[in-house]
């Protein structure tokens, strides 16, 4: 595998670190396709709701994918006991708040999954969701190997396009778009 390319896989090269192809196990089965890594600070009733629906895709129920949930220091919540339950979902709870790029950075270290999915808790997963996210990333590979990130649309609740990149907008800017300039 190229070097450069190796920052963006999560398979390990194994066969640099000494390891035989033919020793390897067939334990990679089990491993996860997809691992979703989910950032919480104070958002349980959120990250419950995401978790639940994602942890009810056959993907987590047969385990091709796995839910990861850093929480950066929430304090107590009822929540809890019921994610810890779920199968697929495992929970890393820190006693200070560390700052979210680094829960997302821990979220990464702990998946297994050769790909990783950053979702937000207070976005709501569509059925099939998984699923397709796994078929665009299988989609994009195939057009071009080295291809390491992938971006989706956002959607409002009522199923409207969300820009989710450009500048802050500004009261003219929103005016503008709203067609009263």
């Amino acid at each position: 595998m190229d070097p450069a390319m190796r920052m963006f896989s999560r398979e390990p090269d194994l066969v640099s670190q000494g390891i035989p192809k033919a020793s390897v196990s067939d334990d990679r089965r089990a491993m996860p396709l997809i691992s979703v890594v989910l950032v919480n600070y104070k958002q349980w009733d959120h990250t419950e709701r995401l978790a639940s629906r994602l942890a009810n895709d056959p993907l987590v129920e047969n385990g091709r994918a796995e839910i990861v949930i850093v929480d950066n220091h929430s304090g107590p919540h009822k929540a809890v006991r019921s994610l810890r339950r779920m199968d697929g979902v495992s929970i890393r709870r820190w006693g200070k708040n560390k700052g979210f790029a680094r829960a997302v950075n821990e979220g990464i270290r702990l998946s297994r999954g050769s790909w990783v999915l950053l979702l937000n808790p207070d976005m709501t997963a569509l059925p099939g969701f998984l699923e397709a996210a796994c078929a665009a990333g299988e989609r994009l590979v195939a057009e071009d190997p080295r291809a390491g990130i992938l971006g989706f649309g956002l959607l409002d609740s009522d199923g409207q396009s969300q820009s989710s990149t450009g500048p802050f907008p500004t009261l003219w800017s929103s005016l503008a778009r709203l067609g009263l300039s």
